[in-house]
């Protein structure tokens, strides 16, 4: 093993945050803080587990076995690596290039204030009076911003001293969407992988938010897995804090059994997004559902790998998504997958 790798992970693992996971977890499970201690650092070396995978995960309830199938953040990047360049990775990740490129799939205008002027900012204002503004790299639900009706001039001032330049009319999302929360966009998440036989669906999850105006799970989201036949969720959701949801806590919806609209039309939608980008290999798609239409929201060139492995959505066999990735990648590829094998550790950062 390179040396580099070993410096990587010893350079990970900060005392505290293994302090504060061996502290949540040990409120569930109980246990020697040393011996759980230990096990967390074996997780992070051998499977490139990050402390918060070890408490999403539940890692402390597994063996060995099924701890190998899991998706971890250091296999989780060098997934990414392997099938995302570096060279490609700003088509999903500047949004302003992402929508320019999937204009057709959007569903709604947008202005980008790098190359638009502020006449032109102006007439935008005019047409759209609920507006949103992004920063063009901003992740994790940040960086988003409702703007409120001011005088357009000073507006775009504004935006350009925040570095908010890509605007867009607010989403008015279908009425299913709005009755499961209305407080934000709630969106899916389509994950892709690139085989010879062209991109497939590796998973699905429908995303919520919780009180907060954006459904992200690091912004106080929940999520829940689809079924990718029907798209209706298929269990609890849950949150970051390992919490599990049947309801929504904020309107008392059912989530398991909440079934998305233009489910079909999605997934082709998302299928054809990635064959437009077949160098990216490996991409999350965040796709909201309009009242006539699903339409995509942005892309990711580095998906989530903790969404649909959490414990609360743990499935009977107690099995991770590496088995899942390794048949798609090897169903028509001779040469197999570009995966890392099982339990192969990688660089990570807690």
């Amino acid at each position: 093993m390179a040396l580099g790798f070993w410096t990587d992970v010893l350079r990970s693992l900060h005392l505290r945050g293994l302090t504060e996971t061996v502290d949540a977890v040990r409120q569930r499970w109980g246990g020697s803080r040393l011996l759980l201690g230990l096990d967390i650092v074996w997780c992070a070396l051998r499977y490139g587990a990050g402390f918060q995978d070890y408490r999403l995960f539940a890692f402390e309830s597994l063996t060995g076995r099924q701890r190998r199938t899991y998706l971890t953040r250091g296999s989780n990047r060098r997934l990414v690596d392997r099938q995302n360049p570096k060279s490609l990775r700003f088509l999903l990740e500047d949004k302003g290039t992402f929508d320019r490129l999937f204009l057709s799939q959007l569903g709604r205008p947008f202005l980008d204030l790098r190359v638009a002027g502020p006449e032109e900012f102006r007439s935008f204002w005019r047409a759209h009076p609920e507006l949103v503004a992004k920063r063009p790299r901003g992740k994790c639900g940040q960086d988003v911003f409702f703007l409120p009706r001011q005088e357009p001039d000073d507006l775009y001032r504004e935006l350009l001293e925040r570095g908010a330049v890509l605007v867009e009319p607010r989403i008015h999302q279908h009425p299913a969407l709005d009755g499961l929360y209305p407080g934000s966009v709630n969106t899916a998440r389509i994950v892709t992988l690139q085989t010879g036989d062209g991109p497939r669906i590796l998973y699905a999850c429908l995303r919520m938010g919780n009180g907060t105006p954006v459904d992200n799970l690091d912004a106080g989201g929940l999520c829940a897995p689809l079924d990718l036949t029907t798209g209706c969720v298929t269990q609890p959701a849950g949150d970051k804090r390992g919490g599990c949801f049947p309801r929504h806590p904020v309107t008392g919806t059912q989530i398991p059994g909440f079934c998305l609209p233009d489910w079909q039309a999605a997934k082709t939608m998302v299928l054809e997004a990635a064959q437009q980008v077949p160098g990216l290999g490996y991409c999350g798609w965040d796709v909201c559902f309009l009242p006539d239409r699903p339409a995509l929201m942005e892309g990711n060139a580095y998906p989530s790998h903790a969404l649909v492995q959490m414990q609360v959505h743990r499935s009977a066999d107690g099995l991770g998504l590496l088995p899942e990735i390794r048949r798609l990648l090897r169903q028509s590829s001779p040469a197999g997958p570009s995966v890392p094998p099982e339990g192969s550790p990688a660089p990570f950062s807690g």
